[in-house]
């Protein structure tokens, strides 16, 4: 409840006043897929009304169809990554670096 009640605050007008729009947008999209996912889960609907009310219920639904899209286990990270990347226009901020273990001494 603490992270969808500090979630929320992203939605007040001075927040909106800072931050870059495509930055913006992706961060409350992001948010709003949160509450829906929990709002779904506790059956609760109000915990995305504030989502709904900002346009964000139906992006916020798109990432979670993507998630349901993709399998739940930890090969499909880099899957999920790059879809809610792609939806979000976010796919060229970042890269993957290919993880190398160390040996261990």
């Amino acid at each position: 409840m603490r992270q969808l009640q500090d979630n929320q605050a992203t939605l007040a007008p001075d927040v909106r006043k800072i931050a870059p729009t495509k930055v913006y947008k992706a961060n409350v999209t992001m948010n709003a897929a949160f509450a829906l996912f929990w709002a779904r889960v506790w059956d609760d609907p109000a915990l995305s009304l504030p989502y709904k009310s900002a346009g964000y219920d139906k992006p916020g639904a798109r990432l979670l169809s993507i998630l349901a899209e993709i399998p739940d286990e930890p090969s499909s990270d880099r899957r999920l990554v790059d879809a809610w990347a792609a939806e979000l226009s976010l796919s060229n901020w970042y890269e993957w670096v290919p993880y190398l273990a160390q040996a261990e001494p």
